[in-house]
């Protein structure tokens, strides 16, 4: 059967069809314009700066320590680093590519350190800061010894005892009692508290949160500061960096510590106030 096609109907067909394959082509050509890559941004200058890497983290983060070391790194060419705490206390660390300090004193609860250093090219002056809550365990009691007097002359046997808080992460293996000197760093170990109820140790009962230790002091070998061997006892130590004459006249203080084992494995130390004993001679 022939079939009658209209012309006017073929021209209006292929109009449509021609007006869709013009926008169909600036679709394409929008598309391509698109994904031509946009013109690069000036690049910004990347201006020198400190980095703390001690503590790790720049966050807000909390200790039971008194005092933190800070530490990090800089770029070359800046002035000497300085520290400064918002509670207060500031100074200068040491170095400047890498620099520390290796106390900064906190108090309780936060305590914003910033770290600057100045660039000696520009004079821009570059900062870093790391806030530190510093939280006390509250642990261990006031520490007593007696006798209060001691004498150069004769074996003293001395008896310790301090209060201790329960706590969970309390190393009780590890709660000591060592004689400190006036430096505050150099001190040797006198013996270990213990809570078990061991008379010989100077304890009177178990369980009841008084810790307590009995240990000798007396002269010591005047001169001789190296451990003869591995294991010796509190007492041959006590002798062998014992007394001196020259502590006759003066007063010696101890101190109690106990460590806290922390989830990441490490030890907190918490130390007692210190005791006194004045040394005579009969």
């Amino acid at each position: 059967m022939a079939v009658n096609i209209n012309k006017y109907a073929v021209s209006h067909v292929l109009l449509i069809l021609v007006l869709g394959l013009g926008f169909l082509i600036i679709g394409c050509g929008d598309k391509e314009k698109e994904s031509q890559p946009s013109q690069a941004k000036k690049e910004e200058r990347q201006l020198p700066d400190i980095v703390i890497t001690e503590p790790r983290f720049t966050e807000l983060s909390t200790t039971s320590e008194p005092k933190i070391r800070v530490a990090g790194l800089s770029v070359k060419d800046l002035d000497s680093v300085k520290w400064e705490n918002n509670r207060g206390g500031s100074g200068l660390a040491q170095g400047t590519i890498n620099w520390h300090v290796s106390e900064v004193v906190l108090q309780p609860g936060e305590n914003i350190i910033t770290i600057s250093a100045k660039d000696s090219n520009t004079g821009e002056i570059y900062t870093s800061v790391v806030k530190v809550s510093y939280e006390p365990v509250d642990l261990l009691g006031t520490l007593s010894v007696k006798p209060a007097t001691i004498y150069i002359d004769q074996q003293n046997e001395i008896i310790a005892e301090i209060p201790v808080t329960p706590h969970a992460k309390l190393n009780k293996n590890k709660v000591e009692i060592y004689r400190t000197y006036e430096d505050g760093k150099n001190m040797y170990i006198l013996g270990l508290l213990t809570d078990d109820g061991n008379i010989n140790n100077g304890d009177k009962a178990a369980g009841d949160n008084v810790w307590s230790c009995k240990f000798v002091l007396a002269r010591g070998r005047e001169g001789q500061v190296e451990l003869k061997r591995v294991g010796q006892t509190a007492d041959e130590l006590s002798r062998l960096w014992g007394l001196s004459d020259t502590d006759v006249g003066q007063t010696i203080s101890v101190r109690a510590s106990a460590y806290l084992l922390e989830d990441d494995g490490s030890f907190t130390t918490v130390y007692s106030n210190k005791a006194l004993m004045a040394v005579e001679k009969r």
